[in-house]
């Protein structure tokens, strides 16, 4: 997962200790899978699914997020 753009979000993760259930979609070289557009139109990864029901699929937003909820 190093070329992963989701490397930063597991980052922040470990970092401020937050629990959290990864979910790994595999990729060809074409559409996104089902999967994620389950919770997306366009199947942007990463995403994060907060407790509210809300996805967030941009990294900088999601990084915000976790360091406005759980930073302290």
């Amino acid at each position: 997962m190093a070329n992963s753009a989701s490397q930063p979000v597991l980052w922040l993760l470990e970092e401020l200790s937050i629990d959290y259930d990864i979910r790994k979609y595999e990729r060809a070289d074409g559409p996104a899978p089902a999967e994620l557009k389950d919770t997306h139109p366009q199947g942007k990864s990463p995403q994060l699914l907060t407790s509210d029901g809300s996805v967030i699929t941009q990294l900088s937003a999601i990084l915000l997020y976790f360091v406005q909820t759980y930073d302290t």
